[in-house]
């Protein structure tokens, strides 16, 4: 029972992810998505726009890209950098094949304040799928390491907490529906169980 925990986990994903896929077809989806950005963005200000644009680049193509890099150059053990980056990768990959599958429109003025412009399809959310490919590897890696469990727990809920910040910061700043970030972290995470039981594979 213990070994197919994690694949019972994945047909969870699965059919939640269905599910949430039919409301935003059908549009069943649109009042928890403005119920959801209306609780976000009670309180607004200049400052928190910009702290949320800080927190967004964390979860960019340009920030994933340039930590990625980074990964590859500095970690010295080039294989499980390898693998840190084809999470990335990977949950790109399926992001993008989703938005031309769903084909969904991004949020729109006036309803949704638009601070942030993008012009690739909304369903689901790339800087969420991006930040757990990317983060998600990392944390992976750190329970898998020789580290005291102390420091892993706190390694574990500083990127998890990172992960939330960009999340919300998508939706604060307009650039997603409520929906598109938590279908983006479902797939992210069916993902990273299929990438990681290839990885302990090899």
């Amino acid at each position: 029972m213990k070994k197919n925990i994690k694949w019972i986990i994945l047909a969870i994903l699965i059919i939640i992810f269905g599910l949430m896929t039919y409301g935003v077809v059908t549009g069943k989806i649109a009042n928890f998505d403005k119920s959801v950005y209306d609780i976000i963005t009670k309180v607004t200000n200049p400052t928190l726009d910009q702290i949320y644009k800080v927190i967004t680049f964390f979860g960019s193509v340009i920030g994933i890209v340039a930590f990625v890099l980074a990964v590859l150059i500095f970690m010295k053990d080039k294989k499980k950098a390898f693998w840190i980056a084809g999470g990335a990768a990977g949950a790109t990959v399926v992001n993008n094949i989703i938005k031309f599958a769903v084909r969904r429109a991004r949020p729109a003025e006036p309803v949704f304040r638009r601070l942030v412009e993008e012009k690739s399809y909304s369903y689901p959310s790339g800087h969420t799928m991006g930040s757990i490919g990317f983060y998600g590897m990392i944390m992976f890696f750190i329970w898998r390491s020789n580290l005291e469990k102390s420091k892993k727990i706190i390694y574990s809920v500083l990127l998890t907490l990172l992960i939330i910040a960009v999340m919300v910061s998508r939706i604060y700043l307009g650039a997603h529906f409520a929906s598109d970030v938590l279908a983006g972290a479902v797939a992210a995470i069916a993902f990273l169980i299929v990438f990681t039981h290839f990885i302990k594979r090899k």
